[in-house]
């Protein structure tokens, strides 16, 4: 669910994260054969990878296999909450959290984006949305639907996000946040698949 929301793009570059934090080093040629993507490609996003994850350990070695390791202070956590605070669906999610606006130049100035790029970004967040009986109304431009489906989805959302503010604070408010996600998760048919701890609440 919640990958969805994300760009192809970027879709893809999380799947590259994740496979190679599992695998113990794999040719750039192989990687690019597993995901359907040519080599220029596979050396793109790997670059991209790199420069933009610094808690992230890449590694090449004489024979092209690319290891991926995360730094020791570093957990997946970190990973899935670096895509949530970069992609453009869940920055406007999270505006329509709190506000409602009367325009898509508004929004747009928000956000740093074109109009033209709100207007196809709504269309997919909503095309994402369907199936679970909210969306994103236009006039004026807010959140409309089922309210528990909303509530349940911006609790995942916001743990998704912000948990790893979690881990040195209060395991006990963690505790309870995970207790009241799997209640919500356990009355709706929402599902959202995302990250490690998400999976603990299905």
């Amino acid at each position: 669910m919640l990958r969805k929301l994300l760009s192809s793009t970027t879709q893809k570059k999380l799947q590259l994260i994740e496979y190679l934090l599992d695998d113990q080093g794999t040719s750039l040629h192989d990687l690019a054969v597993k995901f359907s993507i040519s080599m220029s490609a596979a050396k793109t996003y790997i670059a991209e990878i790199d420069n933009e994850f610094s808690f992230l350990d890449l590694q090449f070695d004489d024979y092209s296999a690319v290891r991926l390791h995360l730094h020791p202070f570093a957990t997946r956590l970190d990973v899935y909450s670096q895509f949530l605070t970069r992609s453009s669906a869940f920055q406007l999610l999270e505006l329509l959290f709190s506000s409602s606006f009367t325009s898509y130049d508004m929004l747009a100035l928000e956000l740093n984006l074109s109009k033209s790029s709100i207007i196809r970004l709504i269309k997919r967040i909503n095309m994402v949305l369907a199936p679970y009986d909210f969306f994103i109304a236009t006039k004026p431009i807010q959140l409309k639907g089922n309210e528990h489906n909303i509530r349940q989805f911006f609790l995942i959302f916001f743990l998704e996000k912000y948990q790893y503010e979690f881990v040195d604070a209060n395991i006990n408010q963690e505790q309870d946040f995970l207790k009241i996600a799997r209640i919500m998760a356990a009355a709706t048919p929402l599902k959202l698949y995302f990250s490690d701890i998400k999976k603990s609440l299905l």
